[in-house]
């Protein structure tokens, strides 16, 4: 299973795209708290998993 780098959204208004082609952001379907949930994210071929407030416009992806 791939996950391209599609890059990401922060949670401001200026609706830029950042890291596209170099990291990518992807929510888990589990919520960290009322206000968060846990996501997977890499860059340069470093991965991680994290949670962050739900206002960032991280990708999604189903995965079966």
């Amino acid at each position: 299973m791939e996950f391209p780098a599609v890059g990401w959204r922060y949670g401001d208004s200026s609706g830029s795209l950042y890291g596209a082609g170099a990291g990518g952001r992807y929510w888990s379907s589990v919520a960290y708290d009322s206000y968060s949930a846990y996501l997977l994210y890499f860059d340069s071929g470093d991965l991680y998993v994290g949670s962050r407030s739900k206002q960032y416009g991280f990708s999604v992806r189903c995965v079966r």
